[in-house]
Protein backbone atom coordinates (compact mmCIF):
# COMPACT_ATOMS: atom_id res chain seq x y z
CA UNK A 1 0.00 0.00 0.00
CA UNK A 2 1.20 3.93 -0.82
CA UNK A 3 2.46 5.89 1.92
CA UNK A 4 5.00 8.29 3.15
CA UNK A 5 8.09 6.81 4.82
CA UNK A 6 10.07 9.35 7.10
CA UNK A 7 13.14 8.94 9.27
CA UNK A 8 14.05 11.28 12.53
CA UNK A 9 17.49 11.04 13.40
CA UNK A 10 18.69 10.46 17.14
CA UNK A 11 19.76 13.52 19.17
CA UNK A 12 22.62 14.53 21.80
CA UNK A 13 21.07 16.81 23.83
CA UNK A 14 22.42 19.42 26.60
CA UNK A 15 25.88 19.25 25.48
CA UNK A 16 27.57 20.21 28.57
CA UNK A 17 27.35 23.68 28.45
CA UNK A 18 23.52 23.92 27.30
CA UNK A 19 21.27 22.03 29.62
CA UNK A 20 17.63 21.89 28.43
CA UNK A 21 18.69 24.58 25.35
CA UNK A 22 21.15 22.84 22.83
CA UNK A 23 20.25 19.83 20.83
CA UNK A 24 22.03 18.28 18.08
CA UNK A 25 21.17 15.79 15.07
CA UNK A 26 23.68 12.13 14.24
CA UNK A 27 23.83 10.34 11.24
CA UNK A 28 22.56 7.16 10.96
CA UNK A 29 20.97 6.22 14.76
CA UNK A 30 16.88 7.39 14.36
CA UNK A 31 13.31 5.71 14.20
CA UNK A 32 11.24 5.11 11.07
CA UNK A 33 7.73 5.86 10.40
CA UNK A 34 5.35 4.99 7.67
CA UNK A 35 1.70 6.96 7.34
CA UNK A 36 -0.88 5.15 4.68
CA UNK A 37 -4.40 5.73 4.12
CA UNK A 38 -6.24 3.35 6.10
CA UNK A 39 -9.36 1.02 6.59
CA UNK A 40 -11.19 2.26 9.85
CA UNK A 41 -11.93 5.56 10.46
CA UNK A 42 -10.04 7.81 12.57
CA UNK A 43 -5.44 7.12 13.42
CA UNK A 44 -4.65 4.03 14.29
CA UNK A 45 -0.99 1.85 14.89
CA UNK A 46 -0.72 -1.28 11.90
CA UNK A 47 2.54 -2.19 13.56
CA UNK A 48 5.57 -1.44 15.46
CA UNK A 49 8.81 -3.22 14.33
CA UNK A 50 11.33 -3.31 17.21
CA UNK A 51 11.09 -2.15 20.76
CA UNK A 52 10.62 -5.92 22.00
CA UNK A 53 7.42 -5.24 23.22
CA UNK A 54 7.83 -1.71 24.90
CA UNK A 55 5.77 0.27 23.25
CA UNK A 56 1.83 0.62 23.23
CA UNK A 57 -0.48 0.53 20.19
CA UNK A 58 -2.61 2.59 22.17
CA UNK A 59 -2.49 6.40 19.55
CA UNK A 60 -2.94 8.10 23.05
CA UNK A 61 0.18 6.43 24.65
CA UNK A 62 3.01 6.52 21.53
CA UNK A 63 4.76 9.85 21.05
CA UNK A 64 4.33 8.86 16.81
CA UNK A 65 1.05 8.51 17.26
CA UNK A 66 0.33 11.00 19.59
CA UNK A 67 2.28 13.96 17.68
CA UNK A 68 0.29 13.09 14.58
CA UNK A 69 -2.94 12.57 16.35
CA UNK A 70 -3.02 16.30 18.12
CA UNK A 71 -2.31 17.40 14.20
CA UNK A 72 -4.88 15.68 12.90
CA UNK A 73 -7.01 17.20 15.48
CA UNK A 74 -5.95 20.79 14.95
CA UNK A 75 -6.37 20.34 10.90
CA UNK A 76 -9.92 18.80 11.68
CA UNK A 77 -9.07 15.61 10.27
CA UNK A 78 -8.91 13.23 13.68
CA UNK A 79 -11.25 11.41 11.78
CA UNK A 80 -9.33 10.39 8.43
CA UNK A 81 -8.68 6.77 7.94
CA UNK A 82 -4.70 6.66 8.87
CA UNK A 83 -2.82 3.73 9.71
CA UNK A 84 0.83 3.98 10.81
CA UNK A 85 4.10 1.96 10.83
CA UNK A 86 6.65 2.04 13.32
CA UNK A 87 10.56 0.94 13.06
CA UNK A 88 11.81 1.71 16.42
CA UNK A 89 15.92 1.45 15.60
CA UNK A 90 16.74 2.98 18.45
CA UNK A 91 16.77 1.98 22.46
CA UNK A 92 14.42 3.55 24.85
CA UNK A 93 15.84 5.15 27.46
CA UNK A 94 19.55 5.73 25.94
CA UNK A 95 19.72 9.84 26.51
CA UNK A 96 19.39 10.26 22.40
CA UNK A 97 15.88 11.43 22.01
CA UNK A 98 14.67 8.06 21.08
CA UNK A 99 10.88 9.31 22.06
CA UNK A 100 11.37 12.75 20.08
CA UNK A 101 12.76 10.50 17.17
CA UNK A 102 9.02 8.76 17.37
CA UNK A 103 7.27 12.38 17.31
CA UNK A 104 8.91 13.91 14.84
CA UNK A 105 8.77 10.77 12.60
CA UNK A 106 5.45 10.41 12.77
CA UNK A 107 3.72 13.63 12.87
CA UNK A 108 5.85 14.69 9.66
CA UNK A 109 4.65 11.25 7.84
CA UNK A 110 1.52 12.12 8.53
CA UNK A 111 1.75 15.99 7.30
CA UNK A 112 3.21 14.45 3.94
CA UNK A 113 0.16 11.86 3.60
CA UNK A 114 -2.46 14.73 3.77
CA UNK A 115 -0.21 16.78 1.32
CA UNK A 116 2.09 18.83 3.50
CA UNK A 117 0.38 21.91 4.98
CA UNK A 118 2.63 22.80 7.32
CA UNK A 119 6.35 23.81 7.16
CA UNK A 120 8.79 21.29 9.60
CA UNK A 121 9.29 24.20 11.80
CA UNK A 122 5.45 24.72 12.39
CA UNK A 123 5.04 20.86 12.96
CA UNK A 124 7.68 21.13 16.30
CA UNK A 125 4.76 21.74 18.61
CA UNK A 126 3.23 18.81 18.03
CA UNK A 127 5.63 16.62 18.70
CA UNK A 128 6.81 18.65 21.74
CA UNK A 129 2.47 17.52 22.67
CA UNK A 130 4.04 13.68 22.62
CA UNK A 131 6.74 14.30 24.32
CA UNK A 132 5.02 16.17 27.25
CA UNK A 133 2.37 13.23 27.06
CA UNK A 134 5.84 10.87 28.13
CA UNK A 135 7.94 13.37 30.50
CA UNK A 136 7.08 15.78 33.10
CA UNK A 137 9.10 18.36 31.68
CA UNK A 138 9.39 19.41 27.84
CA UNK A 139 12.55 20.93 26.35
CA UNK A 140 12.41 21.35 22.64
CA UNK A 141 16.10 20.55 22.60
CA UNK A 142 15.53 16.76 21.10
CA UNK A 143 12.91 17.54 18.92
CA UNK A 144 13.85 20.34 17.52
CA UNK A 145 17.32 19.01 16.54
CA UNK A 146 15.67 15.41 14.91
CA UNK A 147 12.79 17.68 13.48
CA UNK A 148 15.28 20.25 11.61
CA UNK A 149 18.94 18.73 11.33
CA UNK A 150 21.95 20.20 12.97
CA UNK A 151 22.72 21.82 15.96
CA UNK A 152 19.90 23.49 17.18
CA UNK A 153 19.41 25.94 19.98
CA UNK A 154 15.64 26.24 21.52
CA UNK A 155 13.90 27.20 24.48
CA UNK A 156 9.80 27.04 25.41
CA UNK A 157 10.48 29.11 28.90
CA UNK A 158 7.94 31.26 27.47
CA UNK A 159 6.94 30.46 23.80
CA UNK A 160 8.70 28.23 21.15
CA UNK A 161 12.01 29.50 19.95
CA UNK A 162 13.95 27.48 17.91
CA UNK A 163 16.96 28.53 15.94
CA UNK A 164 20.48 26.38 14.16
CA UNK A 165 23.09 27.34 14.68
CA UNK A 166 26.58 27.29 12.72
CA UNK A 167 28.86 23.96 12.75
CA UNK A 168 32.39 23.86 11.28
CA UNK A 169 33.28 21.50 8.89
CA UNK A 170 35.44 18.54 10.67
CA UNK A 171 33.73 17.91 13.82
CA UNK A 172 33.44 13.72 14.77
CA UNK A 173 31.63 12.33 17.60
CA UNK A 174 31.95 8.95 19.14
CA UNK A 175 28.44 7.59 20.69
CA UNK A 176 29.11 6.05 23.51
CA UNK A 177 25.95 3.93 25.08
CA UNK A 178 26.57 1.24 28.30
CA UNK A 179 23.58 -1.12 28.13
CA UNK A 180 22.29 0.49 31.09
CA UNK A 181 18.96 2.08 30.54
CA UNK A 182 17.85 5.57 32.84
CA UNK A 183 14.59 7.24 32.93
CA UNK A 184 14.45 10.41 31.89
CA UNK A 185 12.10 11.50 34.82
CA UNK A 186 13.75 9.62 37.46
CA UNK A 187 17.29 11.25 36.43
CA UNK A 188 15.57 15.04 36.44
CA UNK A 189 14.39 14.04 40.37
CA UNK A 190 17.77 14.30 41.26
CA UNK A 191 18.60 17.89 39.83
CA UNK A 192 18.61 20.29 42.09
CA UNK A 193 15.85 23.23 41.77
CA UNK A 194 18.02 26.42 42.52
CA UNK A 195 21.62 27.03 41.93
CA UNK A 196 23.94 29.90 42.82
CA UNK A 197 24.34 32.65 41.02
CA UNK A 198 27.98 32.07 40.89
CA UNK A 199 27.26 28.53 38.98
CA UNK A 200 24.78 30.59 36.67
CA UNK A 201 27.28 33.32 35.10
CA UNK A 202 30.12 30.42 34.81
CA UNK A 203 27.75 28.07 32.49
CA UNK A 204 26.15 30.66 30.90
CA UNK A 205 29.41 32.35 30.03
CA UNK A 206 30.70 28.53 29.01
CA UNK A 207 26.78 28.10 26.76
CA UNK A 208 27.97 31.65 25.01
CA UNK A 209 31.72 31.22 24.30
CA UNK A 210 30.87 27.83 23.12
CA UNK A 211 28.21 29.40 20.51
CA UNK A 212 30.54 31.81 19.26
CA UNK A 213 33.24 29.36 19.17
CA UNK A 214 31.39 27.03 16.42
CA UNK A 215 30.85 30.28 14.29
CA UNK A 216 34.52 31.02 14.48
CA UNK A 217 35.11 27.02 13.75
CA UNK A 218 37.59 28.09 16.48
CA UNK A 219 38.24 24.10 18.18
CA UNK A 220 40.80 24.68 21.10
CA UNK A 221 38.07 27.45 22.40
CA UNK A 222 35.59 24.77 21.90
CA UNK A 223 37.88 22.20 23.91
CA UNK A 224 38.27 24.53 26.89
CA UNK A 225 34.68 25.97 27.05
CA UNK A 226 32.70 22.50 26.68
CA UNK A 227 32.20 22.29 30.70
CA UNK A 228 28.88 21.53 32.71
CA UNK A 229 29.41 22.48 36.26
CA UNK A 230 25.86 22.09 37.15
CA UNK A 231 23.94 18.68 36.34
CA UNK A 232 27.01 16.55 35.05
CA UNK A 233 28.07 15.81 39.15
CA UNK A 234 24.28 14.96 39.83
CA UNK A 235 23.37 12.11 37.02
CA UNK A 236 27.69 10.98 36.28
CA UNK A 237 27.85 8.17 38.92
CA UNK A 238 24.74 6.55 37.48
CA UNK A 239 26.43 5.82 34.33
CA UNK A 240 29.09 3.22 33.82
CA UNK A 241 32.74 4.23 33.62
CA UNK A 242 31.94 7.61 33.63
CA UNK A 243 35.28 8.99 35.04
CA UNK A 244 37.18 6.85 33.15
CA UNK A 245 35.88 7.82 29.29
CA UNK A 246 36.31 11.18 30.49
CA UNK A 247 39.96 10.19 31.29
CA UNK A 248 40.42 8.57 27.61
CA UNK A 249 39.24 11.58 26.08
CA UNK A 250 41.16 13.83 27.80
CA UNK A 251 44.36 11.96 27.13
CA UNK A 252 43.50 11.87 23.56
CA UNK A 253 43.12 15.34 23.38
CA UNK A 254 39.55 15.24 21.95
CA UNK A 255 37.47 19.12 22.01
CA UNK A 256 35.78 17.61 25.28
CA UNK A 257 33.18 14.99 26.90
CA UNK A 258 29.86 14.95 28.26
CA UNK A 259 26.30 13.09 28.75
CA UNK A 260 23.76 13.26 26.54
CA UNK A 261 20.61 13.79 27.71
CA UNK A 262 19.52 12.23 30.96
CA UNK A 263 22.45 9.24 29.89
CA UNK A 264 23.64 6.92 30.43
CA UNK A 265 24.50 7.82 26.66
CA UNK A 266 27.49 9.66 26.54
CA UNK A 267 29.55 11.79 23.78
CA UNK A 268 33.24 12.80 22.61
CA UNK A 269 33.52 15.51 20.56
CA UNK A 270 36.32 15.24 18.19
CA UNK A 271 38.01 17.50 15.57
CA UNK A 272 39.04 14.86 13.09
CA UNK A 273 37.87 11.41 12.11
CA UNK A 274 41.64 10.31 13.40
CA UNK A 275 40.60 11.37 16.79
CA UNK A 276 37.23 10.02 17.14
CA UNK A 277 38.86 6.75 15.73
CA UNK A 278 41.10 6.32 18.70
CA UNK A 279 38.57 7.48 20.87
CA UNK A 280 36.10 5.23 19.54
CA UNK A 281 39.12 1.99 19.97
CA UNK A 282 39.82 3.08 23.31
CA UNK A 283 36.41 3.15 25.00
CA UNK A 284 35.18 0.03 23.28
CA UNK A 285 38.36 -1.94 24.67
CA UNK A 286 37.79 -0.30 28.22
CA UNK A 287 33.45 -1.54 28.27
CA UNK A 288 35.12 -4.81 26.54
CA UNK A 289 37.49 -5.35 29.53
CA UNK A 290 35.21 -4.50 32.17
CA UNK A 291 32.74 -6.81 30.70
CA UNK A 292 30.29 -4.77 29.77
CA UNK A 293 28.04 -4.57 27.44
CA UNK A 294 28.13 -0.71 24.98
CA UNK A 295 27.45 0.60 21.78
CA UNK A 296 30.40 3.00 20.59
CA UNK A 297 30.20 4.25 17.23
CA UNK A 298 31.17 7.47 15.33
CA UNK A 299 29.18 10.13 13.80
CA UNK A 300 28.80 13.20 12.53
CA UNK A 301 26.12 15.94 12.37
CA UNK A 302 23.17 15.43 10.46
CA UNK A 303 21.94 18.54 8.79
CA UNK A 304 18.96 17.55 7.28
CA UNK A 305 16.79 16.57 10.37
CA UNK A 306 13.78 14.48 9.69
CA UNK A 307 13.45 13.57 5.98
CA UNK A 308 11.27 11.63 3.58
CA UNK A 309 13.10 7.82 3.04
Amino acid sequence: MLGYKVFAPATLSNLSVGFDLLGLAINDLGDEVIAREGKEKGLKIHKIHGASGQLSRNINENTASYAAYKFLKDMGLSDKPIELEIYKKMGIGTGLGSSAASAVAGVLAVNYLIGSPKTKRELIPYALEAERMVHESCPADNVAASMLGGLVLSSTHTNLRTTKIFTPPGLYFVIIHPDSPISTAASRSKLPTHISLDDHIQQSSELAFFIASMHRGDFEAIQVCLKDHIIEKHRKNSIPLFEQVRKISIDLNSLGHGISGSGPSMFVVCQNSLVAENVKDSVSQLYKDSKISSYVEISQINNNGAVLC
